[in-house]
């Protein structure tokens, strides 16, 4: 179970948002939504660990953790807006790169390039990509990296219907197998079952917001 109580992110000595509060149980999936700006990305980055200056509880199994701690980057990835891809390595390449960090091997990059249907680009350098094959190569990670914890900022950014019809069986495969995925996105995602949270302006009067 990963929850959060009253959890905020803070620029400055401003609140990006109101505290916010969220329980998810193995298998669940949690969409986040709010205007430009909001903080969606920001909250996001500091369930991740990336973003440090925030308030709040984090729990992993009940028990609370410090998000920037590498035991919680054991759980989490992000997969956000900047591809960590090398333009110059194939997309095999780049996966094998990878998958040799986090031990999923040969195996592992096989199921990627399968799971985002990607065998018919695999030996494709990254820079000559399209924008939304790119952002799918990077995608294939989330099979790479065998995370509990997915943390997805836009994951349909330039993606065809296809392609995001992919990614949203593999949301639902991570589900199946117990994981948890938290997706901040403008888009509907053809998953069933999935909770919501509006990040909301804390100071509404500022920007003429009701």
């Amino acid at each position: 179970m990963f929850s959060a109580k009253e959890w905020v992110c803070i620029r400055g000595n401003r609140k990006l948002f109101s505290p916010v509060s969220f329980s998810l149980m193995a298998g669940e999936i949690l969409l986040i939504q709010g205007a430009n700006g909001s903080g969606k990305t920001t909250l996001l980055r500091s369930l991740a660990g990336i973003f440090s200056n925030h308030s709040g509880s984090l729990f992993w199994q009940n028990v609370k953790i410090n998000p920037e701690h590498e035991d919680h980057a054991e759980r989490a990835l992000l997969i956000g807006h900047k591809e960590p891809m090398k333009p110059h390595l194939s997309v095999e390449e780049n996966l094998a790169f990878w998958a040799d960090i986090f031990g999923s091997g040969n195996a592992g990059v096989k199921e990627a390039l399968q799971s985002f249907a990607l065998e018919h680009l695999k030996s494709i350098r990254i820079g000559n990509l399209s924008a939304g094959q790119k952002h799918r190569a990077t995608l294939a990670l989330l099979r790479i990296c065998k995370r509990s914890l997915w943390l997805l900022d836009e994951p349909t950014a330039n993606l065809d219907q296809t392609a995001t019809e992919i990614l949203a069986t593999q949301i639902i495969h991570h589900r199946e197998e117990g994981g948890i995925a938290i997706i901040a996105t403008h888009d509907s995602l053809t998953i069933p079952d999935t909770k919501l949270l509006v990040l909301a302006d804390p100071h509404p009067h500022l920007n003429g917001r009701g």
